[in-house]
């Protein structure tokens, strides 16, 4: 147990470093500027990910190491603004990370127990279970999931990597059936040593897996959550104005895919079907809706982006962009399409494929945005349109989808020009 001690013990020295520096600040500091903290409360919050990389990767000195810089990092922060809006955060951060280190010297602790009955003489019940061939095959499926190196690995953290995102979902969605259909598995001699260890670590990494794609949907619903609060604030001042030489200012389309993407990435995280999802977008809607008045309030303002696609079928796209226009717009005439994306954005995500949350469907999707001009009953209308389609089970690309993100109205004679 000393590794095990010896982390703890390093753990535990944070709170008495945090004590000693937050002191020394107070003594030699005066007031910080506010630029200044919130650099310090970046520097913390990227050193906390560094540290919990570090981890994943097994590198658990440098995670001590980069544990002690945040909490050095989080204390002048504290010292100079008590009621910085990302103390709070960074606290909860640091305390899952000294879980987090605590976990992995367990781990190490327990795998080295593990190969010390490996070099024992080993006991009747075991030596019988590890020539059952059941056993053998069940440590064939299971083992590659915990053993650091293995492509099928499965790396107990999700990810801001889309890529890196989509292969550990993959990973997991496989690992969690694998060892469901374990579970159900009966061994008339018993299970090995060695096979109880494996099991014991890929039902904890699962779970951990699990608990960090909670963790990161949390992150993204409440900067969804903060940005909408934000957007509505703004929105109340800009409408608030009457001075004609003063017009109120519309958000930028940036600014609304932003809290867009945000609950989308959220929702590839957790279960589509938490009522904060239904609430957020009902927020988001009314932004679009005020947003929208103050756009038709300077309608001479608005553009088309131009076509920026770089990759194939473009006029397949377009086609599709054209046509979910024409569906929904009876009678619709399209005046100009332009693909907006430079390429396909790809995205994943586990979903349940009943109501019961049991059954689960990896799903990867690619999507593009376009828009589309289009005169509807004498008045002339942008539309900004998302295109997707979903790879299936044979690794080919299923039927394009759409749907209308956002509307503005557009003069008929400013369709023609580019924007910005």
């Amino acid at each position: 147990m000393r590794f095990f001690q010896t982390s703890l013990g390093s753990v535990g020295r944070l709170g008495t470093i945090a004590t000693f520096i937050f002191l020394l600040l107070a003594w030699q500091c005066g007031p910080a500027l506010a630029g200044e903290v919130d650099d310090l409360a970046k520097q913390a919050s990227a050193a906390l990910r560094s540290a919990k990389g570090n981890i994943t990767n097994g590198k658990l000195d440098e995670a001590r190491k980069g544990a002690e810089e945040a909490v050095a990092l989080i204390e002048k922060v504290r010292a100079a603004d008590p009621q910085h809006k990302q103390l709070n955060s960074l606290d909860k951060q640091l305390e899952g990370l000294k879980k987090d280190i605590a976990r992995a010297e367990g781990k190490i602790e327990r795998q080295k127990q593990s190969d010390e009955r490996s070099n024992r003489k080993q006991e009747p019940a075991d030596a019988a279970a590890r020539k059952d061939p059941r056993v053998a095959e069940w440590l064939a499926k299971l083992q590659p999931y915990v053993t650091p190196g293995d492509p099928k690995r499965l790396i107990a953290s999700a990810s801001r990597n889309s890529a890196d995102l989509q292969a550990r979902q993959q990973i997991y969605a496989d690992a969690a059936a694998t060892l469901a259909e374990y579970q159900k598995a009966e061994f008339p001699v018993g299970k090995s040593d060695e096979l109880v260890e494996v099991e014991k670590e890929l039902d904890q990494a699962t779970k951990d897996f699990a608990k960090s794609c909670v963790e990161y949907a949390e992150q993204d619903l409440k900067s969804a959550d903060d940005k909408l609060t934000y957007a509505d604030k703004w929105l109340a001042k800009q409408e608030a104005k009457k001075d004609p030489k003063d017009p109120p200012l519309y958000m930028q389309k940036d600014q609304l895919r932003e809290i867009l993407d945000l609950i989308d990435s959220a929702a590839t995280l957790i279960a589509r079907n938490d009522p904060r999802f239904a609430s957020l977008r009902e927020r988001m809607a009314a932004i679009e809706q005020r947003d929208l008045a103050i756009r038709k309030a300077r309608i001479d303002l608005t553009r088309m982006l131009p076509d920026r696609w770089k990759g194939d079928a473009m006029e397949d796209l377009k086609a599709k962009a054209v046509a979910v226009v024409g569906e929904k717009f009876s009678g619709a005439t399209v005046l100009r399409t332009t693909l907006i994306s430079e390429n396909w954005k790809e995205e994943s995500a586990l979903e349940s494929t009943d109501t019961t949350n049991t059954a689960l469907r990896f799903r990867v999707t690619r999507r593009a945005i376009a828009q589309v001009a289009a005169k509807v009953g004498g008045e002339v209308w942008l539309y900004t349109l998302n295109i997707s389609k979903d790879r299936q089970s044979d690794g080919t690309w299923g039927e394009l989808q759409g749907h209308i993100m956002f509307t503005d109205p557009i003069l008929e004679q400013n369709v023609a020009l580019d924007g910005k």
